[in-house]
């Protein structure tokens, strides 16, 4: 049980780091002009103080959710209870949605199409989690927890590695996102997970992991620049 323990509680971070992550970077870029900027102040939105809230909301999530798996004294089975909390509980997306429409008031109809078309990736990575009622899931935790828990150390370095790089101290450094750097930042950490898997004798871990990073970046605007057909 410790395998499986570790196992969805790497698996709901994860998701949190890519949700606070992604979502910031791509919202960034819809309301960064002036005019968009101004507007938010005309409506005393506050930029930093929105992101921060978003973050608690979707750090709160996960850590609400791990504590309760870690403590929990009822008969349940901790992999149903990962499935439903991440496929049948909005929770995590809410926290998209708010802050979606808190930007959204200084969004014009074309950009919301935008922000909905940058915000594919997230919604991808949740339908390959989530697919056949969560099957990926309790098969990751049925045949690859030993493989991951094996490697979780290589796993946490290489997300670590990269992220330490992605993650900004403020909304500001979100100006100065790269495109190509970011696709070539997520094209790394998968690269870097999927070899480090790629060890195990059983590769149930490595093509879950393969599957879940090829559906975000395809659906995202690194399909222009990241070739999937190379993956390792």
């Amino acid at each position: 049980m410790g395998h499986q323990y570790f196992l969805l509680a790497l698996l709901v971070s994860c998701v949190a780091v890519v949700l606070c992550n992604q979502s910031q970077q791509q919202l960034v870029k819809v309301v960064e002009n002036e005019s968009d900027k101004a507007c938010l102040v005309e409506n005393n939105v506050d930029l930093s103080k929105t992101f921060m809230d978003f973050q608690f909301c979707v750090q709160s999530v996960s850590q609400k959710f791990q504590l309760s798996l870690y403590l929990s004294q009822a008969p349940v089975d901790p992999v149903d209870a990962v499935v439903k909390f991440l496929c049948d509980n909005p929770a995590l997306i809410q926290c998209i949605k708010n802050l979606q429409d808190t930007l959204s008031i200084c969004l014009t109809e074309e950009k919301k199409q935008v922000l909905a078309d940058q915000l594919k990736p997230i919604y991808a990575m949740m339908d390959v989690i989530c697919e056949d009622n969560g099957q990926p899931i309790k098969d990751l935790v049925e045949k690859g927890s030993v493989c991951l828990s094996s490697k979780k150390i290589a796993i946490l370095q290489c997300v670590q590695d990269v992220v330490s790089v992605m993650t900004p101290q403020n909304a500001e450094t979100f100006e100065d996102f790269k495109t190509e750097e970011g696709c070539t930042n997520a094209k790394s950490i998968q690269t870097c997970v999927v070899s480090s898997l790629d060890q195990c004798e059983d590769d149930t871990a490595s093509k879950f992991f393969n599957k879940l990073f090829d559906a975000m970046l395809s659906n995202s605007h690194c399909a222009h620049h990241v070739d999937n057909s190379n993956t390792v």
